[in-house]
């Protein structure tokens, strides 16, 4: 973020992703009754070489679909 408030002209959007600590992430995905690993199913495609340019309206309607918290 310091970035963009250093080169505000430099940016159309900015989007903060916020990631859970890998200790607590880890636990969730090991406890049987937690849905952590449902939740967690669109990271694999994150991921993936070029996911950026399927993550427009694509994306968002897969977003959407899931049943969040």
């Amino acid at each position: 973020m310091d970035v963009a408030a250093a080169h505000p002209q430099r940016l159309e959007a900015l989007t903060i992703v916020s990631v859970p600590h890998p200790t607590a992430w880890a636990a969730a995905f090991a406890d049987p009754s937690s849905d952590q690993p449902q939740r967690s199913a669109y990271l694999p495609e994150m991921k993936r070489l070029g996911s950026e340019d399927g993550m427009g309206v694509d994306f968002l309607r897969f977003a959407s679909k899931r049943q969040w918290p």
